[in-house]
């Protein structure tokens, strides 16, 4: 009985159209084969080796052709070449006009606040007085320049107002920071803080008036400040032994407040009323003249209690040139 013995092989290369021979004799073992059916087999072994498509050449991309040449990449020679660099601070310091620099400075205050404790270290304890009298003038003068027209007029209108409020407003700020830097205990001279002070009060007369009363409230604001810092330095020259006992300056300065109370219809009262009280008792401490001095105390009394009398029946100052 004849009966095939194995197992099929798979698929050979290049003969899947043929049909696969069977038995013990299959293929190349064949005994009768002939010699081209042997040149055939050594064929099918041959074409079993090839294993897929052959592999194509890989195409250049276009970074790699970039123009067909290569160049090598050369770093710069290092040379010492001088590069341009700022200024040092104090060169730019020393090249700032006056208000470059203040500019700078009042920046330099609003970013970093606790500067203001190291310049003030730094300045002098209380500045010239000239330096005050220079820049109050300086304010004043700006104030004068934005009149929008005829300087000479006594009253302005609210368009004139519009154009000074700025200025007006600088002016008035200026001149109660410096009184203030003027006064005790900034200042320990009593004759020079008066003096600063009456020529301050001077200077504030000067102010434009307006035709509207509404627009004369920063300056009356201004007045009322003033009078309390009258008040203040009278008390501290109350206590003042020896301010006191120079009589010919007390004199001129109680004639001046007396002349700005004129001036000013009665704004400065309460600190006029109070010189002539400190310079009563100094008199009735130091003259011991008691007819004169009880009618002098008396009349000052009744002033202060609200008697409406007139200031020139005030203590035995009122006889002032």
């Amino acid at each position: 009985m004849s009966q095939s013995v194995g197992f099929e092989w798979g698929f050979k290369a290049g003969e899947e159209g043929r049909p696969r021979a069977q038995g013990d004799g299959a293929g190349c073992a064949s005994a009768t084969a002939a010699a081209n059916n042997q040149h055939g087999c050594g064929h099918l072994v041959h074409m079993s080796y090839k294993v897929g498509k052959p592999k194509m050449k890989r195409r250049l991309t276009n970074e790699e052709h970039g123009g067909g040449v290569r160049r090598a990449k050369r770093k710069p020679a290092q040379f010492n070449v001088i590069q341009g660099q700022p200024l040092p601070v104090h060169r730019k310091i020393e090249m700032m006009d006056k208000a470059a620099l203040q500019l700078t400075l009042l920046q330099l205050v609003t970013m970093h606040p606790e500067v203001q404790d190291s310049l003030a270290l730094l300045q002098p304890t209380t500045p010239d007085p000239a330096k005050y009298t220079e820049l109050l003038e300086q304010k004043m003068q700006a104030v004068y320049d934005h009149i929008p027209y005829s300087k000479s007029s006594d009253m302005l209108n609210d368009y004139a107002f519009v154009r000074m409020k700025s200025a007006i407003l600088e002016f008035l700020n200026c001149l109660i920071d410096c009184l203030l830097d003027a006064i005790p205990p900034r200042s320990t001279n009593l004759l020079q803080s008066f003096k600063f002070l009456a020529y301050g009060t001077r200077l504030l007369a000067q102010m434009p008036h307006f035709e509207t009363e509404s627009n004369n409230y920063y300056k009356n604001i201004c007045y009322e400040q003033v009078s309390e810092i009258w008040n203040t330095l009278i008390k501290h020259a109350s206590s003042d032994i020896n301010f006191l006992s120079t009589k010919p300056s007390l004199l001129h300065y109680l004639h001046e407040l007396k002349q700005f109370n004129e001036q000013t219809k009665g704004k400065f009262d309460i600190p006029l009323r109070l010189f002539y009280a400190i310079m009563d008792d100094y008199h009735t401490q130091t003259v011991p003249a008691a007819a004169a001095v009880a009618s002098t105390s008396a009349t000052v009394a009744e002033e202060l209690n609200g008697n409406n009398k007139s200031m020139e029946t005030l203590g035995i100052w009122n006889n002032v040139a």
